[in-house]
């Protein structure tokens, strides 16, 4: 069994089509049901059967799937972290609100940077995303990313917050809305809009 059998395992599941999975992958169909078939006579366990023109996981192949997920991520991981550590650079992971993302925090990190003298740089680079506070918190529970930049989430055990910014919240109306003129606006005299 190695590395590119359970990643085209994960793509057939996925699709549940040979034609759409081969394609995705760049392979021939020929190539991938060959994979698959070794597959499983190596792990002496039938992972898929027909449904229709498709396939479908059986019981054991599904099992075998969702725990193979687990190994696959782990070793992309390790892969990718070797990969980086050939330039001896420690890579940081930040996933932000797309509201930060382009003026507060590249500023932020800017300045960090600069206020440390060359000869004490430190030897890692940021890699960031852009999500929701909601899928920034799953990915940093998932351990995806080190650092999260998003709104506090009340009633959260399992996360420490610290608060590093503050944003006034925008109201934003079509120009012939009859509040756009307003210079101020009282949302709780304004809820029949």
């Amino acid at each position: 069994m190695n590395l590119q059998q359970l990643q085209y395992l994960h793509v057939l599941a996925q699709t549940e089509n040979y034609t759409q999975a081969a394609e995705m992958l760049h392979i021939t169909q020929p190539s991938l049901s060959y994979a698959i078939s070794s597959l499983e006579s190596q792990v002496n366990i039938k992972l898929f059967e027909k449904s229709g023109r498709n396939i479908k996981l059986t019981r054991s192949g599904k099992i075998f799937v969702e725990e193979s997920l687990a190994a696959i991520e782990s070793l992309n991981r390790a892969i990718e972290r070797a990969k980086k550590s050939e330039n001896n650079k420690e890579v940081i992971k930040i996933s932000m609100l797309r509201s930060i993302s382009s003026h507060w925090l590249p500023a932020t990190i800017r300045k960090f940077l600069d206020d440390i003298p060359e000869e004490k740089q430190p030897s890692f680079e940021f890699e960031s995303g852009i999500g929701f506070s909601h899928s920034i918190l799953d990915e940093l529970r998932e351990e995806k990313i080190d650092v999260a930049f998003c709104s506090k989430i009340d009633n959260l055990d399992d996360v420490d917050y610290f608060p590093v910014y503050e944003q006034k919240l925008k109201f934003i109306t079509p120009l012939d809305h009859p509040l756009a003129n307003k210079n101020k606006i009282n949302l709780k005299s304004k809820v029949s809009f």
